[in-house]
């Protein structure tokens, strides 16, 4: 429970000010992050606070462009992202309640969920980059880094590692969003099934399961139906086409399949190789090891 008197001193003008001016950016994050972190009970409220009391603003300190498409986006007013944000993680933290009460052998590790939690609650942000054409990769990797949603990360004082998490989040969400209630993954044929479904799940890697989670969460049904179908899909992709270990998720979580060869085996086996070609050894390596099961229990560590 908050002291009612909280709130009250939060919405002083002097205490943005304060927070804005005095307190490094350092403790800042830091809180942010414990906010979002496994041990908080309700992330969207602690958010929903700061919005509440104004301060939504200086922690997450957003510059809206100036522009048409950002005005059409937000009406030039950033709160209007916040709101937006606000509403998907706490649709995200149902769905994941809700999943979990169906099938409670689906948890995973709480630390995970800190960086759905921030995808989620960004994801106004990175489709704003997304319709003023940022961060789509045309500008190489310093187009990618140069967003709104990279220089907001990088006020948090978030780690490149959280950064890239998230972004991969964001990126397997969007990429999940048209086939969530197709028949993805459910073809007739087996391997088929396996690589579309491995390559629809492959931006957002060892992610994909809190990607899934925010792509269902933004879909607008039901918060029982996205976690009914969270669970069919999560079945799917572990137990029966069994892509867990490829995609670095579920149980072997965090130790995805290795290629077939590394790179000095496929130069030692084909010394005159050039770029393109290689490029070519790649891709075939990784379509057989994704419409093939591989022997998990014949040795060398799943490959």
């Amino acid at each position: 429970n908050v002291d009612p008197r909280l709130p009250k001193a939060m919405r002083d003008r002097r205490v943005r000010e304060a927070l804005a001016s005095k307190v490094s950016r350092d403790a800042v994050g830091a809180s942010v992050d414990e906010m979002l972190g496994p041990r908080a009970r309700d992330p969207a409220g602690g958010i929903r606070l700061l919005v509440q009391t104004g301060l939504v603003g200086t922690v997450f300190p957003l510059d809206v462009p100036v522009d048409s498409v950002s005005l059409k986006v937000t009406g030039g007013r950033r709160g209007v992202l916040y709101a937006r944000g606000l509403r998907r993680l706490a649709r995200c933290q149902t769905v994941v309640t809700r999943a979990y009460g169906l099938r409670p052998d689906l948890e995973w590790d709480p630390g995970r969920k800190r960086l759905l939690w921030y995808a989620s609650f960004l994801s106004p942000v990175r489709e704003l980059d997304r319709a003023r054409g940022e961060g789509s990769g045309d500008g190489g990797r310093k187009d990618k880094r140069d967003t709104s949603l990279r220089r907001l990360l990088v006020s948090l004082r978030r780690p490149k590692s959280d950064m890239r998490s998230i972004e991969s989040i964001l990126d397997g969400a969007e990429r999940l969003r048209p086939r969530l209630w197709d028949g993805v993954g459910a073809g007739t044929d087996q391997s088929d099934a396996r690589w579309e479904c491995y390559r629809l799940l492959k931006p957002a890697g060892e992610y994909w399961r809190e990607a899934l989670v925010l792509s269902l969460a933004c879909s607008g049904r039901d918060a029982s139906e996205c976690a009914a179908r969270y669970v069919e899909l999560v079945l799917r992709v572990e137990d029966g086409l069994r892509l867990g270990p490829l995609l670095g998720g579920g149980d072997a979580r965090g130790t995805a399949t290795r290629p077939l060869l590394d790179g000095s085996r496929v130069r030692e086996l084909l010394p005159n190789i050039d770029g393109g070609g290689f490029r070519e050894v790649a891709y075939a390596m990784e379509e057989w090891q994704g419409k093939n099961v591989w022997d998990e229990g014949g040795g060398g560590g799943g490959r």
